[in-house]
């Protein structure tokens, strides 16, 4: 899980996401169990380090394990309901307009495609996903295929 890790240094120690309020935390665990639940191939192992590394993470919720399984419950809650592509669309629309700027969302957007390519073979639920959040996160195509890429070569250097 070495760029993971990584991504998850960066959510405790960048300025930016150590700064989130609610709202933005929020969609960002949003975004990463979105992605999470439509790769389906976390492994039990996988799943409880994802937990332990949002006990780490700086936001007022994260340290207060009632008040963060609720959170993790809530997006696996609202992930799990959708039925329907309009729902799913909504939902990642909600998730960019939540996140803010377009910086923080190129960020989030990484983040997934790293979780996306950790098993480094792409579904086309997965090619799917990563086009609808490029498309709701307001991300020019050229630019994320630059953010993919940027993930492709990290993960390379880490095998």
């Amino acid at each position: 899980m070495g760029l993971l890790d990584t991504f998850w240094s960066a959510l405790r120690t960048d300025p930016e996401f150590k700064q989130l309020g609610d709202e933005q935390s929020h969609a960002v665990v949003d975004a990463l169990v979105g992605v999470v639940f439509v790769d389906g191939h976390m492994a039990e192992e996988e799943i409880k380090e994802f937990e332990r590394q949002l006990q780490k993470l700086p936001w007022r919720w994260a340290n207060d394990e009632r008040e963060r399984e609720r959170v993790l419950t809530k997006a696996r809650e609202r992930v799990e309901t959708l039925s329907d592509p309009d729902e799913a669309h909504a939902f990642v629309v909600s998730i960019a307009e939540r996140l803010g700027s377009l910086t923080m969302r190129e960020r989030v957007f990484e983040m997934c495609a790293a979780i996306v390519f950790a098993d480094k073979h792409l579904d086309p639920e997965e090619v799917n996903l990563i086009g609808g959040l490029r498309q709701a996160f307001g991300i020019p195509e050229l630019r994320s295929r630059e953010l993919m890429g940027k993930v492709r070569e990290a993960m390379d250097g880490r095998e």
